[in-house]
C-alpha cells in the first residue's frame, strides 16, 4: 500500500507511546515537536505486522531497525518519505516480548502470542491384538483453510489412553510440502475398547526461550481391538469438519509394493499413490455434512492388474474386488463448518469503557486522545490489528493525531479446533483542528511531550 494511502496526514507523528504522552491541541504552541518515534502493535507469531517509523529530520533517508528476542535477532530497513514517515512489514518468528530499536530512537516492545494449532488423531480400522498399530497425529497451524503445508512445526506428541494413561510419545516430523505428523506404533495387549488422545507439545527455541506454535490436544478417538488380521488399514480421524483438510493414511502390512486408491462415497478423490515404506498419505477436504463412506483399495502388481480399468478422469479403479484383504471402508462423521471466531473489541478512553466496536462501524474520537483496546476472542486466540492512516498503534493502544484526520482499523483472529478465522474493520474519524491539512503536512506540527515514567498520556482539554 502506498505511503499516500497509509499516511494521508503526515502528522502521524502526533502520537505517543512508551513513556511519551499525547498533548492536546491547546498545548501546541508550548510543547516541543517530538522526533524519532517507533510504533507497532502486539500480534501473533507467524502473522505479518507493520512497524511505523517517524523522524522528520531524517526525511528522505532510511532507518535500520534492530529486532530481538533473547538471542534471536532480525534487522529491517525503513525508507522514510519526504515527511520523515515510513512503514515496514515484519513477521515475528516466536511468541514473547520483542524489543525494537534504532540509533537515536527509544526502544519499544511488541508482545506476540504463539500461533494456535490444531491436532488430529488418525487411528487404524479393524486393529488387531498383539500387532503394532500405527497411531498418527497431525498438527496444523491457525486456520486450516489458509495453513501452509510443510511449516516447520517442531515438538512432540504425547499419546494417552483414558484408562492406561500415557502409552507413548513421538517427535513431530515436519517437511516442506508435507503435513506435520507424529507416529506411535503401539501394541495393544488383548482385545478391548480404547480411547486415545494426542497432545502436541511445542519445542521452545534455544534462541528465544519461547515457542512459535501453541499446544493443542486432539478429540478422543475410540476403537475396538479384535482378532481379525487386516493386510490393509485405513487411518484417519473419526470426526472431521466441512472445509478442513483432513489427513488420511493407508498402512500396508509386510512392506508390500503396489499402489493405493482412495474414494469417498464412491467418488475417487485422488489418483493412485505408490506405497512408500508401508504407508500412503492423502489430504481430503470434506464438502458436505453427514456420514461419509471412505474406501481404500491396495493394488499389488501381478496380482490384480488384469481386473483394472481406467475411468474418464484418469483414475485407476478395480472393476471387481475378489480379495477383501486389500479393501477397507470406514464411515466418517462429517460435522458442519466451524463457527466464526467471535472478536470483542472494547475501547477505553481516559479510563472509561465505551460500547464494543461493531464491524464496519464509524467512530469519532477527539484529536490527541488515546484509545486503549480491551480485546478477546471466543477461542482465546490473540487479536491482530492493522491500522491504515495517521493513527498510531502501540501495543493495544491507538493514538489519534492531534491535527485530526481519519484511519481504518482492521482486526482479525486466527482460527482453532472449533472456530474459523474472523476479521472486521472500523472507520475512525478525528476532527481537524485549526489550519489546513496541507499546512499540517508541511510543518509537521504534531505535538508530543515526553513525560518520563508517566503511565497515561495527558488528557485532551
Amino acid at each position: 500500500m502506498s505511503a499516500a494511502v497509509r499516511w494521508p496526514v503526515a502528522t502521524a507523528a502526533c502520537a505517543i507511546f512508551v513513556g511519551v504522552a499525547l498533548v492536546a491541541p491547546a498545548h501546541v504552541a508550548s510543547a516541543p515537536i517530538q522526533e524519532r518515534i517507533l510504533a507497532t502493535g502486539n500480534g501473533t507469531a507467524g502473522i505479518e505486522q507493520s512497524i511505523d517509523v517517524i523522524s522528520p529530520s531524517q526525511a528522505g533517508s532510511s532507518v535500520t531497525l534492530g529486532i530481538s528476542l533473547g538471542q534471536a535477532s532480525q534487522q529491517a530497513t525503513v525508507n522514510l518519505d519526504r515527511f520523515g514517515v515510513g512503514r515496514v512489514s515484519w513477521m515475528p518468528l516466536a511468541s514473547g516480548a520483542w524489543s525494537i530499536s534504532s540509533t537515536g530512537f527509544s526502544s519499544i516492545t511488541a508482545t506476540t502470542a504463539a500461533m494456535p494449532t490444531i491436532t488430529q488423531l488418525a487411528i487404524p480400522t479393524n486393529p488387531t491384538r498383539m500387532t503394532a498399530l500405527p497411531l498418527i497425529a497431525t498438527i496444523e497451524s491457525g486456520d486450516l483453510l489458509t495453513s501452509r503445508p510443510g511449516e516447520q512445526i517442531r515438538g512432540k506428541v504425547v499419546f494417552t489412553e483414558v484408562v492406561r494413561g500415557v502409552i507413548g510419545e513421538a517427535v513431530v516430523r515436519s517437511a516442506p510440502g508435507a503435513v506435520a505428523v507424529a507416529r506411535l506404533d503401539w501394541v495393544p495387549q488383548g482385545t478391548a475398547t480404547f480411547s486415545v488422545t494426542a497432545a502436541f507439545i511445542p519445542t521452545a527455541s534455544q534462541q528465544t526461550g519461547t515457542v512459535s506454535y501453541a499446544p493443542s490436544t486432539s478429540e478422543p478417538s475410540v476403537f475396538t481391538v479384535g482378532i481379525d488380521f487386516k493386510r490393509v488399514q485405513l487411518l484417519m480421524p473419526q470426526t472431521v469438519r466441512i472445509g478442513i483438510p483432513t489427513y488420511v493414511a493407508v498402512n500396508v502390512e509386510e512392506n508390500r509394493r503396489g499402489s493405493v486408491s482412495l474414494s469417498v462415497d464412491g467418488r475417487a478423490i485422488s489418483p493412485d499413490k505408490s506405497v512408500d515404506g508401508g504407508l500412503v498419505e492423502f489430504l481430503w477436504t470434506p464438502l458436505r455434512k453427514g456420514v461419509a463412506n471412505v474406501e481404500v483399495t491396495f493394488h499389488e502388481p501381478g496380482v490384480d492388474d488384469a481386473r483394472r480399468n481406467t475411468t474418464t478422469d484418469g483414475v485407476q479403479t478395480d472393476i471387481q474386488r475378489l480379495d477383501l484383504g486389500r479393501y477397507v471402508n470406514q464411515e466418517i462423521n462429517v460435522l458442519a463448518q466451524r463457527r466464526p471466531n467471535p472478536i470483542s473489541v472494547t475501547p477505553v478512553v481516559d479510563g472509561v469503557a465505551g460500547a464494543p466496536w461493531q464491524n464496519r462501524g464509524v467512530l469519532r474520537y477527539a484529536p490527541g486522545s488515546r484509545v486503549r483496546l480491551v480485546m478477546s476472542t471466543g477461542s482465546g486466540t490473540a487479536v491482530d490489528l492493522e491500522v491504515l492512516g495517521p493513527c498510531l498503534l502501540s501495543g493495544n493502544s491507538l493514538f489519534m493525531p492531534v491535527t485530526g484526520g481519519g484511519c481504518v482499523v482492521r482486526f482479525s483472529a486466527p482460527g482453532g479446533p472449533n472456530n474459523s478465522s474472523n476479521e472486521a474493520q472500523v472507520l475512525i474519524t478525528v476532527p481537524v483542528v485549526s489550519g489546513t491539512l496541507a499546512e499540517t503536512e508541511q510543518n509537521l506540527q504534531g505535538v508530543l511531550k515526553v513525560l518520563a515514567g508517566a503511565a497515561d498520556p495527558i488528557r485532551a482539554r
